[in-house]
């Protein structure tokens, strides 16, 4: 019987993050209310704003990365992998958090019209999570690895 290792776990978990960091982006992250007289108009914009589209292409490139790992595609599964996919899930989460505390919705009004301030909604913190559960998921890989270079294994008696 194939045991599973903490570090299939983990690839598992960087997977299901980027995903979901993926799909949340398309939600609204910030919305503005705007009144004038008796009409509300409420404006929102996506995850993809500002920072949002770096973290989806880090989120993108891990997911390519770890689906060909988990297929075995990849040729050399040990040459640099688990680093590079931490790096990717780091730019990731790094770039979400900037996008969730830099947004902005543009709103175009006149001068009789209201502005409520804008605020944050959940898809915002859901994609932090997400992220963060990504980098949650390459820390046993790099936990695993022996001392010496990044990329290959230091061979026993070496």
């Amino acid at each position: 019987m194939r045991t599973v290792t903490p570090t299939q776990v983990g690839r598992l978990f960087m997977l299901g993050g980027a995903v979901g960091l993926l799909l949340v982006l398309f939600l609204d992250w910030r919305e503005v209310l705007v009144r004038a007289g008796p009409v509300e108009v409420v404006s929102g914009s996506s995850g993809w704003n500002g920072w949002g589209w770096a973290a989806g292409v880090f989120a993108l490139a891990l997911v390519v990365l770890v689906a060909r790992r988990l297929a075995g595609a990849d040729p050399d599964p040990e040459a640099g992998s688990s680093a590079v996919a931490a790096l990717l899930a780091s730019a990731a989460c790094a770039c979400t958090v900037l996008a969730a505390v830099t947004g902005s919705v543009d709103v175009s009004v006149g001068t009789a019209v209201g502005v409520d301030t804008e605020r944050v909604l959940w898809p915002a913190y859901a994609a932090i999570a997400c992220a963060a559960v990504a980098v949650a998921g390459a820390l046993p890989a790099l936990v695993a690895r022996p001392a010496g270079r990044l990329g290959r294994p230091t061979p026993h008696g070496a």
